[in-house]
């Protein structure tokens, strides 16, 4: 199985970060606690649709707009909001072949996706979306 790059590796090999503006992003984080990709951000570092642009090649994961969706309140009940805030996901939609869609604002590690897979009993299908359309999301629904 094919190992995913963490999102800094993979946007200082693209060099769109340099080595100095990782290293004040991991001190950001450090100080916040927020995620690489909300840091970058919140630096003005990277715009959220450059890092969704690169997801969008790197995963092959289509983008959509999160705002189009109205999400189910069943489906969110499963996952506590500060899990989907931190690993950056909310849950969609229940598909026809028994499928859960997901939208996800970063890379979703392989442990992550496989207990996803497990709590909901069958298999996650991805849609990218940006950071602050997930916390708008799940500040719309209450949590």
């Amino acid at each position: 199985m094919t190992s995913l790059r963490k999102l800094s590796v993979l946007l200082f090999d693209l060099g769109l970060i340099t080595e100095d503006q990782a290293d004040e992003v991991f001190e950001h984080q450090h100080l916040t606690g927020m995620p690489f990709g909300p840091a970058l951000v919140d630096l003005g570092i990277i715009t959220e649709e450059k890092i969704v642009s690169v997801l969008m090649e790197y995963l092959g994961i289509p983008y959509i707009n999160l705002a189009d969706y109205e999400l189910i309140n069943e489906l969110l009940d499963i996952f506590d909001p500060e899990v989907m805030r931190r690993f950056e996901f909310v849950p969609l939609d229940l598909n026809d072949d028994g499928s859960v869609s997901f939208a996800v604002a970063g890379i979703l590690n392989e442990d992550l996706i496989e207990t996803m897979e497990t709590k909901m009993d069958c298999k996650i299908q991805q849609f990218l979306v940006k950071v602050s359309d997930i916390e708008m999301a799940l500040k719309k629904h209450g949590l």
